[in-house]
């Protein structure tokens, strides 16, 4: 009876064995899967010419897009890309006036002070202007897409923007 018990014992820890490992061997398995993804590249050109410092990106159907920035030729590559239908903006902002370029004096007296402060108010602030048509900044605007495939080397992209 004894030996009857030890057996039963020993089947029944099997069975648990053989359910813990099927468990972790099916969780394993169930985690979120991750789409394809390839390295873009490409030229961006506005009236022919290179566009330094522009904010490309690729708005993917389904995922998480994907963001570079061009290069003093205009160049781009930007790795992670999902395959399929991609939408396309593209936006580069000026910096703005500098503060030398608005006639600050080098060593400002407190009458040169209040002078700026009553023209500072007197104007109405403007944020940075984009040194491209804006329209190619936004997803419903831009106009510009792709299709993104598995050869990194046939996803070189040149897009020359127009006024």
């Amino acid at each position: 009876m004894n030996g009857l018990r030890t057996l039963a014992w020993m089947d029944t820890r099997r069975m648990v064995s053989c359910l813990v490992v099927t468990g972790l061997v099916i969780a394993a398995g169930c985690g979120p899967s991750r789409p394809a993804t390839t390295t873009v590249t490409g030229t961006v050109t506005y009236s022919g010419k290179p566009v330094d410092g522009a904010s490309v990106a690729f708005v993917p159907e389904k995922g998480a897009p994907v963001v570079g920035t061009t290069d003093a030729g205009g160049k781009f590559s930007i790795p992670g890309a999902n395959l399929g239908p991609c939408r396309v903006t593209i936006a580069k902002a000026s910096g703005g006036a500098s503060a030398a370029a608005g006639g600050m004096p080098a060593n400002p007296t407190p009458a040169d002070m209040a002078k700026m402060a009553a023209a500072a108010s007197a104007k109405k602030p403007e944020g940075p202007k984009s040194e491209i048509p804006e329209k190619y900044g936004r997803v419903i605007s831009s106009g510009l897409s792709v299709t993104v495939g598995a050869d990194a080397t046939k996803n070189v992209f040149t897009f020359d923007l127009k006024d």
